[in-house]
């Protein structure tokens, strides 16, 4: 009597652990399910919004190429060049969308992935950067004020994506920033890392559009109306790189007052030889 009531007790614990631990694991299950379903629910709908996206300029370039091929005879010189610099320049826009899909699309498939970085100087990489746009927008009569502070601080990073995101932020300033306007980019280190700020005081960004500013194929309403080429996916680009680089992206921003992109990088932490 006295084994078979501590078999009862211990088949009872063993009994009660296992179907702790199943409930557990169908937990487990439910979860990693309503992720994978998310996950596939985004999926469908990043591929309808790129497909919309690209379904516009091609339409754009049939239509003009129909046109111009039924009219062609009847139609002048001049306006044929028309026609074709405006296929043109949906064609651009096409394969802008394009390169800016795959490169999405290589920096989402390698979030998983270690890729090698490098020992990179902040400041060089940031005043290089910084000229080749202060040109432009010297063209804009914009005043291009560079004020280069983290001294010879260094973060580990691929060099190419680093430069995609400077070159992002800082054009946008300069491309939302109208004739007059200025446009600061900066750069300090303090325990936090190291901080760059592009700031401007172009056309800004409204506050019902800023927390879908770095979605897919997003651009503000504003901006819309200011520049109507864009893909919509550079500052979406730009988080993927700067969160993969473990840093932050913040803005701030009023409607015709400018706009401050504030990204934050860690510091190289160099292990010093052991002695």
């Amino acid at each position: 009597l006295g084994a078979l009531a501590v078999t009862l007790v211990v088949s009872a614990f063993l009994t009660t652990a296992i179907v702790a631990r199943l409930r557990e694991r169908q937990a487990l299950l439910a979860t990693t399910s309503a992720r994978l379903a998310e996950l596939e629910a985004r999926k469908s709908r990043f591929m309808r919004v790129a497909a919309h996206q690209l379904r516009g300029p091609l339409s754009a370039i049939h239509s003009l190429l129909a046109v111009a091929a039924k009219n062609y005879e009847a139609m002048s010189e001049e306006k044929r060049l028309d026609f074709i610099r405006r296929a043109e320049s949906r064609t651009r826009l096409m394969l802008d969308l394009l390169a800016d899909l795959l490169a999405l699309s290589r920096l989402r498939d390698a979030r998983d992935q270690k890729p090698e970085r490098d020992l990179v100087a902040f400041d060089d990489v940031l005043g290089r950067i910084a000229a080749l746009f202060s040109t432009q927008a010297e063209e804009k009569q914009q005043t291009f004020e560079t004020r280069l502070e983290a001294g010879g601080a260094q973060i580990y990073a691929e060099p190419e994506k680093l430069r995609d995101v400077l070159t992002n932020l800082i054009s946008n300033a300069v491309k939302y920033t109208p004739e007059g306007g200025r446009v600061t980019v900066a750069s300090r280190a303090d325990d936090n890392g190291i901080v760059c700020e592009v700031a401007d005081t172009g056309i800004g960004i409204p506050l019902e559009d800023q927390q879908h500013l770095f979605e897919e194929f997003f651009r503000a309403s504003n901006a819309r109306e200011f520049a109507r080429e864009g893909t919509g996916l550079g500052l979406s680009i730009v988080r993927e790189i700067v969160q993969a680089h473990d840093g932050q992206i913040k803005v701030e921003s009023r409607p015709g007052h400018g706009t401050r992109f504030t990204v934050t990088f860690p510091l190289a932490v160099c292990e010093l030889p052991k002695r």
